[in-house]
């Protein structure tokens, strides 16, 4: 099956246009081109979906990080709001190195060094002694999302967001704002029957997936256009 990466599409798609241009008839109508779907997309239906996961963040030790409960219920919210929309959705699990900082310290010829001032400790460092024996904190379960059209052909449009946060933070920009516009533009053009020229793309494939590696073989892994989410 062929995977085409559209930018384009992603990017013009976010050029989202104020609350006041959508209208009731939105949810119902064939949104199968671009100009009727930025007649509906609005910075208000992106924003709830935005609120959502900040709602999740904020109740799960403010974060989404992947591996953490907060992803895990970012994950069931996309797919139960695809799902919803009429979308066939599928999910990935893999295990991946979890990394997070417990305690720093360092000293050396009894001189005690202040962390973030005279040293600071790399994401994936080990845990040891001045030998530098590196150790895995823990290895933990993740979760990717996808949402697939019925569509003609073996031709598949693949447009994704990394749905996870740092561990510092709930992600609403970076990508929750990515993954919100993938998922209001999923429930308007739900209903969309485009026409398509010969050889295009016949269905199309959203993805929310997390940053972390994945640990599925190569010829089974696919790549959104954003570069960021592996599966």
């Amino acid at each position: 099956m062929a995977v085409v990466g559209l930018t384009a599409l992603a990017c013009s798609l976010l050029a989202v246009t104020p609350a006041a241009a959508g209208s009731s008839g939105c949810d119902n109508r064939n949104n199968n081109s671009v100009d009727k779907l930025l007649e509906c997309v609005t910075v208000d239906g992106v924003r709830e979906h935005q609120q959502a996961l900040q709602d999740i963040a904020e109740e799960n030790g403010g974060n989404r990080a992947s591996g953490s409960p907060g992803y895990d219920a970012s994950a069931a919210y996309i797919a139960e709001q695809a799902r919803a929309a009429g979308l066939t959705v599928t999910t990935q699990d893999f295990e991946f190195p979890f990394f997070t900082v417990e305690d720093e310290a360092l000293s050396s010829g009894g001189t005690e060094y202040v962390a973030g001032t005279d040293f600071a400790t790399m994401t994936f460092s080990g845990s040891g002694d001045v030998t530098g024996t590196a150790v895995v904190n823990e290895v933990r379960l993740s979760t990717n999302v996808f949402a697939e059209t019925d569509g003609r052909g073996d031709g598949v449009l693949m447009v994704g967001a990394h749905l996870d946060s740092v561990p510092a933070g709930p992600g609403i920009n970076d990508n929750g704002s990515g993954s919100a516009a993938i998922l209001e533009v999923a429930q308007l053009s739900r209903r969309s029957s485009p026409s398509r020229p010969s050889g295009s793309p016949g269905g199309v494939r959203r993805s929310w997936a997390c940053s972390a590696p994945s640990t599925t073989s190569p010829t089974s892994r696919r790549r959104s256009w954003s570069g960021s989410a592996r599966t």
